[in-house]
């Protein structure tokens, strides 16, 4: 993680705090490099004025602050984030195919320290145990690499890279990813091979697509990506391809999901993503040739 000590911001702290009677005795003030604000204050006495400090630090850097108690500190040191403006609840439903055992689909939701939220749908070559492990394994290597720091596209290319070398026999994967930025409600859209994202919002139905090929099959993945702002009570609906497995033509696929989520009245994530699996299965005639999840989520504005 990339952080920049702010210190004229540390100096206008410590002199605003000890002026106001709030007796700190160092302020350590850290910029991400997504402009993330973090402040940590070692009190010199108890934190009992904790809340007061709390207080004087928004306004005097114009920005909510809320106290990070996922770390335990000293008595006497308290860590302040910014507060995350944007929740998001989800829900997951899928059918495995007709005559398998093992899904040959993953999903995952990951937070990441950076206050994004990334929702994961990945689909592996087939279906059964090797399509499982091939799905499971792009998922699970793209979160270890994000987590120890790296940057999506980077991520992506190392993953495609163990894909490639990894058997002589065609091995692919999907992968779908949304990521939330859960400060700005800026949501980026990558796709590497994966099938259409939908957007609902207030009956009406966005749809976000790339042509690009799963990872695995070349040496070089082109990563491109779709930003948009997400806002109160959207809703996200990511697919595998089974969901539409019974159209051929990419329109025909998405026309059908616009009319399943446009005609849906909830908001509940769970009950959106078992309804549209459902209508998927109605209009497959109940016959499940590939693997089939759908993944729904659902964006909310938090105030305390």
């Amino acid at each position: 993680m990339e952080f920049n000590f702010k210190e004229q911001l540390e100096e206008d702290l410590l002199t605003e705090l000890n002026k106001n009677k709030i007796e700190v005795h160092s302020v350590i003030v850290l910029e991400s490099k997504e402009g993330k604000h973090e402040v940590t204050l070692n009190f010199k006495g108890s934190e009992k004025k904790s809340k007061d400090a709390i207080d004087l630090v928004s306004i005097i850097l114009g920005r909510k602050m809320v106290k990070d108690d996922s770390l335990k500190m000293a008595k006497n040191r308290i860590r302040l984030l910014e507060e995350q403006k944007y929740r998001v609840v989800s829900g997951v439903a899928r059918l495995t195919k007709e005559d398998s055992m093992l899904t040959g689909d993953s999903h995952s939701l990951m937070h990441i320290k950076s206050g994004q939220c990334l929702l994961m749908l990945s689909d592996g070559m087939g279906s059964g145990r090797k399509a499982h492990e091939e799905s499971a394994a792009a998922i699970e290597i793209f979160e270890d690499f994000i987590e120890t720091g790296f940057d999506k596209e980077t991520a992506i290319k190392i993953v495609n890279s163990v894909l490639v070398l990894k058997s002589n026999e065609d091995s692919f994967s999907t992968l779908d990813i949304c990521a939330l930025d859960l400060y700005s409600g800026v949501c980026e859209f990558i796709k590497i091979g994966a099938s259409s994202t939908y957007i609902l919002r207030e009956g009406t139905v966005q749809v976000i697509k790339n042509k690009s090929l799963p990872m695995g099959i070349l040496s070089d993945v082109e990563v491109e990506s779709t930003k948009k702002r997400l806002k109160d009570g959207d809703i996200l609906v990511m697919v595998t391809d089974g969901v539409t497995d019974f159209y051929d033509m990419e329109p025909e696929k998405e026309s059908f999901l616009v009319e399943v989520l446009s005609q849906y009245k909830g908001v509940n994530p769970q009950d959106i993503a078992d309804h549209v699996l459902a209508a998927a299965k109605e209009k497959a005639g109940g016959v499940i040739k590939d693997d089939m999840t759908v993944m729904a989520a659902r964006v909310w504005e938090y105030s305390r």
